[in-house]
């Protein structure tokens, strides 16, 4: 809200017609417009009330003091109608198939088996958008987290806050079925404190040789305090060799900050839309790989890279003695783990994501992001 002895600033190009800030909360009082002009150019300004507010009643709090954020849930859109809140394309192709949840709304919803369960954005059509309404307790740097899915590659998206664009075009990768999620993580996004509000913009289609051909699936937000760390994996995008081979690096600049203090573990992990995996833990203190165990839900015995033995889950395995670690320890810029992976012959024609995380000892961590893209 705007309070008595306040200036609200927004810079709008001139030369043009139709400029259009929306989303400003003006609590009730009397207002003084003062337009600062940088050129000769004629203004005439209309204020209109919108009737949009919080789905649940409040909007998504944004708090830098918690770590993991908010997450906003695609369905909990805001309230407002077609053209206000949200757009859609096609009315008539809504949340009616299987999903009983806000049959007034065109939005196209569906029941998700991704983590956490709940609904997703589905049938999406370039153009289309929803909208969120947000409160910011303190300016600050922000991080995005958005889980996604797309059947073929070329869907994209972007995120307004208050109608301007904070990300550009986010492409999604071919994650090989809709429910087959993945994470995109953009950092360094600067949020004012106070009320804004969110808009998430579908920008591309798969295409017409990809069945369905939308503009991703969508499933939640994460907004959480900015982390400076990021991955870096090596090839980025590949195959395996002829033998069912594949080594892979990963570096980790650790992220020293107020925020964060001595490295933890980094995990790394691959998926594909048949759920089989490998999930590799790194631990910093002790210098050693494990595997994570989906039957016990526990990461089993670790072992030391360049030592000899391997670690198997999943028709994967991790070859120990070829595998590495350098720059290892908490007060190291980065962290560069090398694996080397093999896969049975079952498993080609796979198409995997490749995926990263890392902890510091105080329990803050930069959950799973997406880091490459490997087919055998």
């Amino acid at each position: 809200m705007i309070d008595t002895g306040e200036t609200l600033t927004r810079s709008l190009g001139v030369g043009g017609v139709g400029n259009n800030v929306k989303g400003l909360f003006l609590s009730t009082g009397t207002y003084f417009l003062h337009v600062f002009d940088s050129s000769d150019a004629s203004y005439s300004v209309n204020l209109t009330r919108i009737e949009q507010t919080p789905f649940s009643g409040t909007a998504f709090v944004i708090d830098p003091s918690i770590p993991t954020g908010a997450r906003i849930e695609v369905e909990n859109f805001d309230n407002g109608g077609e053209g206000i809140a949200y757009h859609d394309t096609d009315p008539a192709d809504g949340p009616s198939v299987g999903v009983n949840f806000r049959s007034n709304e065109g939005v196209d919803l569906r029941n998700t088996n991704d983590a956490g369960g709940g609904l997703r954005l589905a049938t999406t059509k370039t153009g289309e958008f929803l909208e969120y309404s947000i409160f910011v307790s303190q300016t600050s740097t922000y991080a995005f987290d958005f889980r996604v899915s797309s059947r073929g590659s070329g869907a994209a998206f972007h995120i307004e806050v208050d109608d301007a664009d904070m990300t550009g075009r986010q492409d999604i990768p071919d994650t090989g079925d809709v429910d087959n999620m993945t994470t995109i993580t953009r950092q360094g996004i600067p949020l004012l404190a106070g009320p804004h509000i969110v808009k998430l913009v579908m920008d591309a289609q798969t295409g017409p040789n990809v069945n369905p051909d939308i503009a991703g699936t969508y499933n939640f937000i994460q907004v959480r305090p900015a982390s400076t760390g990021t991955f870096a994996l090596t090839p980025a995008s590949s195959h395996t060799n002829g033998h069912g081979h594949a080594v892979r690096t990963l570096q980790w600049t650790v992220p020293f900050n107020a925020s964060w203090r001595t490295l933890k573990t980094v995990e790394l992990r691959l998926t594909d839309e048949q759920v089989d995996q490998i999930w590799i833990r790194f631990d910093e203190a002790a210098n050693t790989f494990s595997l994570f165990d989906a039957d016990t839900g526990k990461f089993g015995k670790p072992k030391t890279p360049g030592t000899k033995g391997q670690l198997k889950t999943g028709g994967i395995t991790l070859h120990m003695e070829t595998s590495s670690v350098h720059a290892a320890g908490p007060t190291s810029p980065t962290v560069v783990l090398t694996v080397d992976l093999s896969f049975n012959k079952q498993l080609d024609g796979r198409h995997f994501l490749i995926e990263a995380a890392a902890q510091d000892d105080l329990g803050r961590s930069q959950p799973f992001a997406l880091a490459g893209i490997l087919d055998t």
